[in-house]
């Protein structure tokens, strides 16, 4: 049976390698200077599950939820806001 820390490494892992995934599209959109191809109702149901998410690591007291759930509504606000400017 796997110790807390241990179970908590591979939570860690998982986030981050789910997290992380998003950098490439945030790199995109910043290089082509367009994020068209995301809409506006893709961005919003997914950062309402990513908030959901948080409040699921809070009740539940699990920082590698809560940590890595938290960086990925941080890259998807960067990526709604260079949506919004390059709309413009």
């Amino acid at each position: 049976m796997l110790n807390k820390e241990a179970i908590n490494f591979v939570g860690l892992c998982a986030g981050a390698l789910t997290t992380f995934s998003f950098l490439p599209q945030l790199v995109a959109t910043f290089r082509s200077k367009s994020a068209k191809g995301l809409s506006y109702g893709y961005l919003l149901t997914f950062a309402g599950g990513v908030v959901l998410w948080i409040s699921y690591g809070v009740l539940l007291k699990a920082p590698p939820v809560i940590l890595t759930n938290g960086v990925t509504l941080g890259l998807l606000v960067v990526i709604v806001g260079l949506k919004v400017r390059y709309e413009r």
